[in-house]
């Protein structure tokens, strides 16, 4: 009866679990799809979930949507946050916003976000 049970659990559908990698891709194509849809604010909860994980796309993408204040409030100390990861992984993209964005952020803001961006 135990097979039985099993098996037609299997039947049901399948229990899929992702790697962390594939989930965060996934995320980031769900923060793609909802800012190509003008939903901002989902745009930005797929893809901090995205970024947290290490996805760059999603860390960039956070960091623009703090920067614009698309999806929720202007907030140049997220934004650069988002940004500095991004960087570090290899995004210029993202070198290059921090540098522009650095340019309208006074330096307490600065040093907000520099003590809260996580050592690697």
């Amino acid at each position: 009866m135990m097979r039985l049970n099993v098996l037609l659990f299997l039947l049901a559908g399948p229990l899929v679990i992702l790697p962390a990698e594939r989930q965060a891709q996934a995320g980031f194509a769900d923060a793609v799809e909802a800012y190509d849809g003008g939903d901002y604010a989902a745009a930005l909860v797929e893809s901090l979930a995205a970024a947290r994980q290490g996805d760059v796309d999603a860390q960039y993408l956070a960091g623009f949507l703090y920067r614009r204040g698309a999806g929720t409030r202007r907030d140049y100390v997220r934004a650069y946050r988002w940004f500095s990861r991004a960087a570090r992984q290899g995004d210029s993209f993202a070198a290059d916003e921090l540098i522009s964005l650095a340019k309208r952020m006074t330096a307490e803001q600065i040093v907000e976000a520099e003590a809260e961006i996580p050592s690697d």
